[in-house]
């Protein structure tokens, strides 16, 4: 479940830190009832990194997968002198 706390609890910092650590959800900061920041571990914040890191990978690979059965792709050798006369002149 969410965990949510209101501003002026940042002010005990120490207790505050204590409370993101101890939650296995990021913790989200209120002020004036209204969401201002979410505070997680430095671990939850590398997973969700990780996560997303992946998930580009997967969309780039299927898009990859997608352009070779529809033969838009060139073979090495193809690719290398495109390269060589892009930037050999």
């Amino acid at each position: 479940m969410a965990l949510c706390v209101p501003v002026r609890e940042l002010k005990d910092t120490a207790k505050f830190l204590s409370v993101v650590e101890g939650s296995k959800d990021p913790v989200t900061v209120t002020r004036n009832g209204r969401d201002a920041l979410v505070v997680m571990t430095p671990e939850a914040y590398d997973g969700l990194r990780s996560e997303l890191a992946h998930e580009r990978l997967m969309r780039r690979l299927d898009r990859a997968e997608a352009e070779f059965d529809s033969g838009a792709y060139l073979d090495g050798d193809a690719f290398l002198d495109a390269l060589l006369e892009r930037y050999d002149g």
